[in-house]
């Protein structure tokens, strides 16, 4: 893949481009600018799909709202909708104007508080035509009770995943995580119908093979986005 860097809304921007076929391309923005050197290994492996990170702190630009810190990390400040409104309103219509990427056919995926961003966006706004949320920190402070009032998604289809161990390692607070996306499977299944809903599971804890867990993710995006119509 072609990579191009970038700055919009004063935020480093990574833009990956397919070196095959035509545009316009089909984009998955990855709530995960730091990423970008562990995805290197897989990226080059996926069907024609732009991908783009644009520069976060995880505890400030991907939670919904403010919560107390792990153990003695930083708090979480609750930044996610400026981060949402700088994808949407700054750098979406750069990308789209400068690479030809195809406005009608956007996902949004992260992994971990990433993905929580990106499972709560789908709340927020219809400009996604495909959310994965890959190991989601869906253990975070009253999402459940969020997600429950707020009935479903404004997207077409959404991904999750976990590995099979993360319910039973750390702190109670992160083992909650286990039980709480099983409920968020269970209420996207009745708000948006089981077939716009894939919960996929994986051997192993949080940080087990996070290249895998993002390929599989994006290979699910991208068998709904290549070919849909923008």
């Amino acid at each position: 893949m072609r990579k191009e860097t970038l700055r919009a809304a004063a935020r480093a921007c990574t833009l990956w481009l397919p070196q095959r076929g035509t545009g316009p391309w089909p984009c998955v923005y990855l709530c995960g600018g730091r990423m970008a050197q562990m995805l290197a290994p897989c990226l080059a492996q996926e069907p024609p799909l732009a991908l783009c990170c644009v520069e976060a702190a995880g505890a400030r630009d991907f939670t919904p709202w403010p919560a107390p810190p792990l153990a003695h990390g930083e708090a979480f400040t609750g930044g996610a909708k400026e981060y949402l409104a700088c994808l949407l309103e700054e750098v979406a219509p750069c990308l789209e104007a400068r690479y030809g990427i195809d406005g009608g056919r956007r996902a949004l995926a992260g992994y971990s508080l990433g993905g929580l961003c990106a499972l709560w966006s789908a709340y927020q706004t219809d400009a996604f035509a495909a959310v994965a949320s890959l190991s989601g920190s869906l253990w975070y402070d009253r999402w459940t009770d969020y997600m429950r009032g707020h009935g479903a998604p404004r997207t077409e289809a959404v991904y999750l995943s976990l590995g099979s161990g993360e319910a039973r390692a750390g702190p109670p607070r992160l083992r909650a995580v286990g039980g709480a996306t099983q409920e968020t499977y269970e209420h996207l299944i009745k708000t948006m119908g089981a077939a716009r809903v894939t919960l996929q599971m994986h051997p192993g804890g949080h940080f087990n093979d996070i290249p895998g867990r993002w390929q599989a993710g994006l290979a699910w995006i991208a068998a709904r986005l290549v070919t849909r119509k923008g």
